[in-house]
């Protein structure tokens, strides 16, 4: 059985790694100290389409797979668990039941 992360997943959680390390770490300690919720950081994660991952192209998703939501969640918690939560509330609680059940 093969393991590996495919290209996509690898590109995607490179595109995580990469926002959670530029985006987010220089600014963790702060909100997290002060209890801060920035709405600007889900706001550029929704630009990147890591908010989107699991959803298909014409309803304005990635068109990836629930690993590769996985993989991208886990590399943005190694910098800012809270953001990383949100990530995933907005994802599967929020977002997948429209993209499953429609309106």
């Amino acid at each position: 059985m093969d393991f590996k992360l495919s290209e996509m997943q690898q590109d995607i959680a490179k595109l995580a790694k990469d926002f959670a390390e530029k985006e987010l770490a220089p600014t963790v300690k702060e909100r997290d100290e002060k209890e801060v919720f920035d709405r600007a950081i889900l706001d550029k994660m929704g630009t990147l389409g890591l908010l989107g991952i699991p959803w298909e192209e014409e309803n304005g998703g990635v068109g990836a797979d629930f690993l590769s939501l996985a993989v991208a969640c886990e590399e943005v918690a190694k910098v800012d668990p809270s953001i990383a939560l949100s990530f995933e509330v907005h994802t599967m609680l929020c977002s997948w039941p429209i993209w499953k059940f429609g309106t």
